[in-house]
């Protein structure tokens, strides 16, 4: 077990390497010694996910939940892939059971809450991404999404309040900055709208959107 468990580790550690070969044929051998580790099927199916093998990594995440159906993570990362698959309707209903099994996981708000606003119930999205930050004040990828529903539904000003949260919380987002431009661009505020949209190229040089933003609106000013 000991043996298994330093290799789910070292699995681990490849993935934030970026090794996810090496990382899959380290988890796949410690599933070989311990087939009834959860955790390990679920990192099998993060790195297959990753790698766009959504079918495989639906099943592995199917596995990991088998052995403990009550895997909260297991759950919830289920319901990612199913989204990212294209089965929105799926995505809610397994979002909905991960938070059931644990209401004080600000991840699984968040996750219920892209599928959610996938599946055009952008109120209802708003309200879990609020109570995703509600349990963690520094989740910026909820302060960016809930200002891109903000904006979308015309509040200006909320948008803008929450986008520049998401970029006090994820400072090196420069989709979060360009989104920041837009909204500010839209309230009248060019000027801090041209800094937001500069630094997102800063932050991304190949951003096409945001370079073409700074251009048209650095034209517009004359500077």
């Amino acid at each position: 077990v000991e043996h298994d468990r330093r290799l789910l580790q070292t699995s681990t550690a490849l993935v934030s390497q970026g090794q996810l070969e090496e990382a899959e044929k380290v988890c796949r051998w410690a599933l070989d010694l311990n087939p009834y580790r959860q955790e390990a099927w679920n990192n099998l199916a993060v790195q297959r996910r990753d790698q766009g093998d959504f079918e495989g990594a639906m099943e592995s995440f199917e596995k990991a939940i088998g052995i403990n159906k009550r895997y909260q993570e297991g759950w919830s990362n289920l319901g990612v892939c199913q989204g990212l698959a294209g089965n929105n309707q799926k995505a809610v209903e397994t979002g909905r059971h991960a938070v059931s099994l644990n209401q004080q996981d600000s991840t699984s708000h968040y996750n219920l809450g892209c599928a959610l606003a996938e599946n055009g119930n952008l109120e209802e999205a708003l309200s879990c991404f609020g109570e995703a930050i509600t349990l963690n004040r520094r989740d910026g990828d909820a302060y960016h999404k809930m200002g891109e529903i903000r904006m979308m539904a015309g509040d200006l000003n909320g948008a803008v309040k929450d986008l520049k949260e998401a970029t006090v919380h994820n400072s090196q987002d420069a989709a979060a900055f360009n989104d920041l431009g837009v909204a500010l661009y839209e309230s009248g505020e060019e000027k801090e709208a041209l800094a937001a949209f500069r630094t997102a190229v800063e932050l991304n040089p190949k951003d096409l959107q945001a370079r073409e933003n700074v251009a048209a609106l650095s034209q517009y000013l004359g500077v």
